[in-house]
């Protein structure tokens, strides 16, 4: 498996990565109406499905690791989710369509498990690798964090975390120095989640000594 990748490759790799994190930062800007609210939402995270078909298409290469773990966590994340939009009820296991439907497409692309078999064997080869899985789900994570928090706060932290995320996932595909990488990579994921962490709190305790 590649250890680093070329600057412009892992430039591209992080395009979807950086539209899911943009996208899901301005979904509710005050000045959006719900539905294209909800579009914007959709569209961050068609971003990573797309970058989870990619990944299959190229036997899971390292920068598409983020997206099986966004994929598999949003899913059983949504099943206790209800959309206005769609269903008044919780979503249930309708909340596995998306990753279904991307799977199937995959497959009809590249009808072999090959892939699947690349995944583990990256992961024996070196386990670390399951952190950057998990990286993917990171995001929204932080959005969840942020869940009670007014939108003049939310907004520009997660834009924060845009950046950071971003930078923390291409410096780990790029660096040739394995501990580089790591230190990068997990302080990002550090940096992102203390500070929405430490923001939702400090602002929730203001408000209820207020």
């Amino acid at each position: 498996m590649e250890t680093h990748f070329p600057k412009k490759t892992a430039f591209y790799a992080c395009i979807p990565f950086f539209l899911h994190c943009f996208l899901l930062s301005t979904a509710d800007l005050s000045f959006l109406n719900g539905h294209t609210g909800f579009l914007l939402t959709c569209a961050s995270f068609a971003a990573m499905f797309a970058l989870f078909a990619i990944g299959w298409v190229k036997d899971f290469p390292r920068w598409s690791l983020p997206a099986i773990g966004f994929c598999l966590l949003f899913s059983i994340y949504a099943m206790n989710v209800s959309v206005p939009f769609i269903t008044k009820n919780l979503l249930g296991f309708w909340a596995w369509l998306p990753f279904l439907t991307t799977l199937i497409i995959s497959i009809a692309i590249k009808p072999s498990f090959t892939p699947v078999k690349q995944l583990f064997n990256h992961i024996k080869t070196y386990p670390k690798l399951i952190l950057l899985i998990f990286f993917g789900f990171v995001p929204m994570f932080c959005m969840m964090v942020l869940d009670e928090v007014s939108l003049s706060w939310v907004i520009p932290v997660m834009l924060f975390n845009t950046i950071v995320l971003t930078l923390g996932l291409f410096v780990f595909l790029t660096h040739p120095k394995r501990e580089t990488r790591n230190l990068v990579f997990i302080g990002s994921c550090l940096i992102a989640v203390l500070v929405s962490s430490l923001i939702a709190v400090f602002l929730l305790e203001y408000s209820i000594n207020i």
